[in-house]
């Protein structure tokens, strides 16, 4: 078996949010048709590269640095820690791939 074939396995954890009724169901549908061709709708990948790209902006614009060998160790900036916010907004409305292109 060649190295290409192994891939290593990250340990995950659960991250429950809330959606309105509506767009739950539109979920479920989503994934019902895509079953029905044979595809995969993925959720869970979605919102994780959703949140990723979010997330390093919010660690850019206070200085946060992640050890990117050991993303559990987080390194604050002195300045962060003093003048914590107190409200975050990101102006970016989320979008699925391919969203656009409708």
């Amino acid at each position: 078996m060649s190295n290409k074939a192994l891939k290593k396995v990250e340990k995950k954890v659960s991250l429950n949010i809330k959606v309105s009724e509506g767009l739950d169901e539109r979920l479920k549908n989503a994934r019902v048709a895509a079953r029905a061709a044979g595809m995969q709708f993925n959720v869970s990948e979605l919102i994780s590269t959703y949140l990723e790209r979010e997330l390093k902006k919010v660690e850019k614009e206070f200085g946060i640095e992640v050890d990117k060998k050991e993303e559990n160790k987080v390194k604050i900036d002195k300045k962060v820690e003093s003048n914590k916010p107190e409200k975050v907004e990101i102006n970016e409305e989320f979008k699925f791939p391919g969203e656009d292109k409708v």
